[in-house]
């Protein structure tokens, strides 16, 4: 088939301004959104309704998890088509990886999907930031919050005949209820005390049988540790 035009698009926008806010997020009690600004130059078709993008991957520190965000011309807040600020936010949710993340790609097209991709390498050469800081220290009441919530979905519940299962549910609560009080005080060797306590009765350790099971234990028993840490518990 011969395709004959007088004009034809070719070339592929270019990507003028990167950028996001913040560039550090805290996941310790709830999930945080980024706000990914874009400024997009194209010489014919640009970024209109019927097609056109441009799109950003964040990439955590082991690699293992990703994050994509695609802007389109809803998301114009100023300019056109041929050349536009486009923003919009991405959400990173409670628990994510925490450390440097990175952004690894970001992709431009136009409306007939000539692209451009421009590299981490390509970004930083053009004084884009591309580090992404994401920390997350679990306050107390982040992780009594996650217990409740997991109870409530059913993947974190007692072990034990009869009632006894209830009762170590609610005992192992009260614990990490005790250790937030201690905090408050602040009589922090007495909360780390009761954290480890609290550490001993879902660690899966045989010698000291463990009062819950479930598939929220691993992240509790993390959220329990890390809280430690950040107390400089020994």
């Amino acid at each position: 088939m011969e395709v004959v035009s007088t004009v034809e698009d070719i070339t592929p926008p270019e990507l003028l301004h990167f950028s996001f806010s913040p560039v550090t997020i805290d996941l310790s009690t709830t999930a945080q959104d980024v706000n990914v600004t874009m400024q997009v130059a194209d010489d014919l078709t640009g970024i209109q309704q019927s097609g056109g993008f441009c799109s950003a991957i964040f990439s955590s520190p082991s690699g293992m998890q990703y994050k994509n965000i695609s802007l389109f011309d809803s998301h114009r807040i100023s300019g056109d088509a041929l050349d536009g600020t486009y923003q919009r936010p991405i959400s990173f949710p409670q628990l994510s990886e925490t450390g440097i993340w990175h952004v690894i790609e970001v992709q431009v097209a136009d409306l007939i999907r000539n692209k451009r991709y421009y590299y981490e390498a390509d970004l930083i050469a053009m004084g884009f930031p591309t580090e992404l800081e994401v920390v997350s220290a679990p306050t107390i009441d982040a992780i009594l919050d996650f217990f409740d919530e997991s109870v409530a979905d059913v993947t974190l519940f007692g072990i034990g005949p009869g009632n006894s299962a209830n009762g170590r549910l609610n005992a192992l609560r009260n614990m990490l209820e005790m250790a937030g009080d201690l905090i408050n005080i602040p009589d922090i060797e007495g909360a780390c005390t009761q954290l480890e306590s609290a550490l001993g009765k879902c660690d899966g350790d045989p010698l000291q049988p463990d009062f819950v099971t479930g598939s929220a234990v691993s992240t509790l028993y993390d959220m329990i540790v890390e809280l430690m840490t950040e107390l400089g518990c020994e």
